[in-house]
């Protein structure tokens, strides 16, 4: 999956459906006839729910913790249920546990958020 197949699938797992039709945009003005955008509930959001930042890739479900090391451009990002016990050093990690490698922090922490939602939905 891509960044961005993530980044749609963790919205929509929050509840966020892509595709709906507006009448009007942000500024109030008539919207044009294909202008779509993501709807939650009462809540419309006309760019992407789960913005492309540090702050919205660090957010982890309730119970995890993540660990990152930079070292020579290439970011290391480790999560895992807190509940199962601590980290270990020497790759002994508690299970379920998620490792990625990557040069762009951002990317990594994503697919890190996505591993951690996915097992706590039991998705393989």
């Amino acid at each position: 999956m891509t960044i961005d197949d993530i980044r749609d699938q963790i919205a929509e797992w929050e509840g966020w459906t892509y595709g709906c039709h507006a009448s009007k945009s942000p500024d109030g003005l008539p919207a044009y006839p294909d202008s779509k955008h993501w709807k939650c509930g009462d809540r419309v959001c006309w760019t992407h729910p789960i913005p492309y930042t540090l702050d919205e890739a660090a957010k982890l479900p309730e119970g995890w913790s993540v660990r990152v090391v930079v070292h020579g451009g290439i970011v290391q990002v480790t999560v895992w249920r807190t509940d199962h016990g601590p980290l270990i050093a020497n790759n002994h990690l508690p299970k379920p546990s998620f490792f990625f490698e990557g040069t762009d922090e951002i990317d990594e922490r994503i697919r890190g958020r996505h591993a951690a939602m996915k097992a706590e939905r039991g998705i393989a």
